[in-house]
């Protein structure tokens, strides 16, 4: 039994077998690949999202510093 006799069990068309020999997977198998890498893209822009927002709350809410001032107030003579 060769590993890819388990396709005849799935119910495939003769088609269909010379098709997932040919590529290394089923069309089933193929849209599972390509669902998991739109959601793997999604998450990404999702992330990349919350950090440009995380990114301009910072900047909204950085103190504005007076140039030159270093931080101490203690007069210098």
């Amino acid at each position: 039994m060769s590993e890819w006799d388990f396709l005849w069990d799935e119910g495939l068309t003769p088609d269909e077998i010379r098709d997932a020999l040919s590529s290394g997977a089923t069309a089933r198998e193929w849209a599972y690949l390509e669902e998991q890498e739109r959601k793997a893209r999604e998450r990404q822009k999702r992330a990349e999202q919350r950090q440009r927002r995380m990114q301009a709350l910072q900047a909204k809410h950085k103190p504005a510093r007076a140039h030159g001032f270093s931080g101490n107030s203690a007069a210098v003579n």
